[in-house]
Parts: C-alpha cells; structure tokens; sequence
C-alpha cells in the first residue's frame, strides 16, 4: 500500500525535504525565548529589540512551513486516495459476474468509501506522521541533549515506557478495527437494500421491521466505531501520561539547574518549548503505530482485490465475428450445488438464422444466455466460437459478437442518447434508427429535450416497458453478430412486444436467440429452429411446424399457452 503514497514522487519529494525545514525552524523559534527572557530578567532593552526581531522572524517561518507541509500532506493524501479508488473500481468493475456476485454490492460500496476513508486516516495518514515525528524528535532531541545531558537522559528513559507499554493494545486495535470495517460494511449493503426495496416495504407495509432492523445494524456499526475510538484514545493517553511526567521532570530539572547557576532561566524556558518536540513524538508514535497495525486486515483485503487477475487481462481478440456458436455436452449448476440448473445441454447457433429457446420459467433457458455470455463458468462440457473455446476469447470480443437483452434493464441517472449508446460515439441517425426498432419513437417525442433529456436515476421518469425498450435499443446499436432476447418483452403489451420482435428477427445481419415461455405462433413461425426445455435438458427440438405435429410436451405447452392468451 505505501506504493500509493510514492506515486507523487513531486509531492513526496517536496514534503520529505519541508518536514525538516519546518522542525528546524520550530527549534530556533523554541531556542528563541532564552534571549527574549534574559533579556527581560536583566532589563537590558537594546538586547531585548534584537531579541525580539528574531523571535518575530522565527515565529512567522515557523508557521509558514508548518502551513507548507500541510498543504502538501493533504496534496499527497488526495492523490493517494483518488488512484486507491481507480484501482479498486477498475479491478471490482472487471470481475467476472460469477466473481462479482459472490458479495452483495453494498459491500463493494463499502469498500471504496469506508474502508478506503479508514485507510486514510489510519494508515496512510499514519504514514506520513511517522516521517514528521520523527524528523521532530530528532532535531528536539538532539538540541535537547547538547544543552543538558541530565535533562535528555531521564527523558529517554520515560520515554522507552511511553513506547513500550501502548504495544500490548495493538492487537485488540487489529481486531476492533477490522469488526469495526465489517460492521460498517454490512449496514451499508442493508441500507443500500433497504433503500432499493422501498417499494416493496411500502406496499407490504413493513414499514416497523424495517426501521427496527435499520436500528440494530446501526447500533453495532456505531458501538464497534466507538470501541475502537476508545481504544486509540486510550493509547494515546497512556503516552499522554508520560508526556506530562517528561514536563514535570524538565521543569524541576531546569529550576534546579538554574538555582545553581548551571543554566539561565531563560535557558530553562526554552527547554520548556523544547521539550514539546521531544514529547509530542512519543507521545504521538505509539498511538501512530497501533493505528497502523490496526489496518492489517483491511490491507490485505484491499491489496486482495488490487492484484486480482481480472477475467479481462486474459484471451484473444478474433480477426472476424464468429459464424457459429457452439455448446457441448453443457452441464451447470449455481454456486457448486448439487441442484443441476442444466444438464448435459448440446445447441449449435449459425449466422443469420433466427432461434426459439422455449419452456416453462426455471427450466434453464436464461442460464444457456449467462453461460454463452461467460459470466459463469460451466461445470463440464464446452463452448465454441467457430472453433474456439470460450474461456479464451477475450471479454470485449465476447461481448461485440453477442448482444443480450434481458428483463432487468439498468437505468444511468443521465440522458436517453447515453443510456443507449453506453457512452459510445454513434452518429445521431444509428440512434434514431435503434430508437425506431425498439418502439422508442413515442416516448422521444414526449420528452422536453428529445434523446438528450436526462431521465432520472434508473429511469425513474420512465415506465417499465419503456425500461424494457430502452434496454432493446441499447443492444440494437451494437450491430453484434448474434442477440439475445431473454424475455426481453415479458413487461410489454402483446402489440408492442409482438412489433418488436418482428423488428428484431427481421434483422438481416443477424442471428436472433429469443428466449421466452411465452409461445406466440406468429414469434415461432418465424424462427428457423426451436430447441424446448423442460427441467434443464432439451427435450425437443426442431422447427414449429414440426413441433407441432409430433403433439409431445411442446404441443400441450403451446396449446396451454393459446388458451392462456384467449387464442
């Protein structure tokens, strides 16, 4: 982690070179009271002005550079917080989903903002403490000895307890801190839930639970925060302790020498300031250096995630889209369960020829599209594109050959153009054309400032069917070789999604794979071939026709379906 810190090799540069200057001029403006009360003691007022003069100049020196190494500490900070965050977001974002899903995303949430935020103010900030400290003490110290050696021995003696003793808290600090993170965590992605659902908990009216649940994760966060604020406070006083016995002793010390004429009173009270710069590091240090230990955890967690190989670091990048999908011998269960989602599933997908992945919901048609767009990895069996294998093609290819369209259309709080292009450039025709196929005309029409109107966080000034269109236009405008519809008008109006999907299958340039349990005669008739699922395995498959004909499961299913829809 301290990489981050070097990264601003100027700022770092600048501040390794201020943090002594700003100490030495600390020492001269403590060593400057001795004249200022000599001077005063022996009423000598020419010996006073010249005192002054300096006392002024070290003053305002001292003030300039401590100002200066905080300007460039909270500079360094900045950067080192802004590149953690890139390569924290850059590495989560690159998961593969399988990977991604296995942590609910408010703990990603978590990650980038609280464990980052304590990360900052107990490691990095930390580290830099240290450098300054350090740099404080030596030059302290050192004036400290050369102008009494008495004085500076039974310091250092002080000050090895002052060190030693706040060490046996280091581990209960790890252990605070890291319950500290983890509650934090979770109330986060309760929240996060909370929030989501607020729907839900409205229309169920459990209103109560939910703020009672809000209450208790709330409690323990702020009870594990507490904990272990009490318990940096607690090695901090301890040091706080030895820093007063260090004044005390300097103090009679000093009015001891100064009875004897050993040293000046003056002399005396600039040991007094000085001190400070001996006191505050020991007194600082431990407390410094539990905070550190206390982060282990959460670094080797981050740095965890930091040195994960993405899924994106790896594969080739094809000369041509594929002009064939293949799947063998598949078989794919959730999380390693002994529950088959499917099982030994052969398909074959060819260039320009439109398919029907059909049956009842929780036969598995979805997860053929999740194990063809590789967000999970299938327990046997293989997936070719044209003659290659799958898990060695590189995800941006993956992705350009085949476009999905599902239920769950996410909405970016920003435009409509930006919410179809994804960002990307296309020309204002292409997205007026994807805008027409996906049945968005209307829609545009009504909105104040055409395709560049912003549409609110996850569409809120839409409705779900226009979600759902949304979601079709923004897979249209990627021209893929093969496209995907996994129910992709199941919240439609039968006119509507029937209009849209005779768009898409008329598609010239490419293969369609509709996955549906809706069984429309007029979706079917016009699919080259239809595969028919029942509890993970193709049962049937041929074209509708023929399906028909053979009156097997597919013909009760359709016939089913027909008196459903009123046929």
């Amino acid at each position: 982690m301290k990489k981050y810190l070097l990264k601003n090799r100027i700022m770092m540069l600048l501040f390794i070179v201020a943090v002594p200057l700003s100490c030495y001029f600390s020492i001269k403006f403590a060593l400057s009271f001795e004249p200022i009360i000599n001077s005063a003691i022996d009423k000598n007022f020419n010996m006073l002005k010249i005192a002054a003069m300096w006392f002024s100049i070290y003053a305002i020196l001292d003030c300039i550079f401590l100002l200066i190494v905080k300007y460039i500490r909270e500079n360094i900070l900045k950067e080192t917080y802004i590149n953690i965050k890139k390569d924290l977001f850059s590495k989560i974002i690159k998961m593969n989903i399988e990977t991604f899903n296995e942590d609910n995303t408010g703990s990603y949430i978590s990650i980038l903002d609280n464990d980052v935020k304590l990360l900052g103010d107990s490691y990095f900030s930390s580290v830099l403490s240290i450098y300054s400290v350090i740099m404080s003490f030596i030059f302290s110290f050192v004036t400290v000895s050369l102008l009494n050696y008495i004085i500076t021995i039974l310091l250092i003696i002080v000050a090895i307890c002052s060190i030693i003793i706040p060490k046996f808290l280091n581990k209960k600090l790890a252990n605070l801190q890291d319950k500290y993170s983890e509650s934090m965590k979770k109330y986060t992605s309760q929240i996060k839930d909370f929030f989501e659902g607020f729907q839900v908990i409205k229309s169920f009216n459990v209103q109560d639970k939910v703020i009672r649940s809000h209450n208790q994760y709330n409690e323990i966060r702020e009870q594990s925060g507490c904990d272990s604020r009490k318990t940096v406070y607690l090695a901090g006083w301890i040091s706080m302790l030895f820093s007063s016995i260090m004044y005390v002793i300097t103090y009679i010390a000093g009015g001891y020498f100064a009875i004897i004429g050993a040293m000046s009173v003056g002399l005396v009270i600039s040991l007094s300031q000085l001190i400070g710069g001996v006191v505050a590091p020991l007194e600082q240090l431990p407390s410094i250096l539990a905070e550190i230990h206390s982060t282990l955890k959460i670094r080797n967690k981050l740095q965890e995630i930091i040195t994960m190989k993405s899924v994106e670091e790896k594969g080739r990048v094809l000369d041509k889209l594929p002009s064939e999908i293949s799947m063998k011998n598949i078989s794919f269960s959730y999380n390693n369960s002994d529950i088959k989602a499917i099982s030994d599933i052969s398909l074959n997908f060819k260039e320009y020829k439109k398919y029907a992945i059909v049956g009842e919901s929780g036969s598995g048609k979805s997860t053929i599209a999740k194990l063809l767009l590789n967000f999970y990895k299938c327990n046997s069996g293989e997936i070719k594109f044209d003659d290659v294998e799958i898990s060695k093609i590189d995800s941006s290819y993956l992705y350009k050959s085949i476009g999905y369209i599902h239920q769950n259309i996410f909405i970016f709080d920003d435009t409509l153009k930006n919410n179809i292009t994804l960002y990307n450039d296309y020309k204002d025709e292409d997205i007026m054309k994807v805008i027409e196929l996906s049945g968005l005309s209307e829609f545009v029409k009504r909105l104040s400032n055409g395709i560049y109107t912003n549409i609110g966080e996850n569409g809120n000034t839409c409705s779900g069917g226009e979600r759902q269109k949304i979601g079709i236009a923004r897979a249209l405008i990627c021209r893929s070789k093969f496209l995907i519809l996994d129910e992709a008008t199941s919240s439609l109006d039968n006119i509507t999604a029937s209009q849209i999907t005779n768009s898409v299958l008329s598609l010239k340039d490419t293969s369609s794979i509709v996955i549906t349990h809706q069984l429309n005669y007029n979706l079917l008739s016009k699919c080259d071939y239809i595969y028919v699922m029942k509890n993970g395995r193709i049962i049937e498959e041929g074209k509708l026709d023929q399906l028909i004909d053979n009156k097997l499961y597919f013909y009760n299913l359709y016939n089913v379906n027909e008196k459903y829809n009123g046929v």
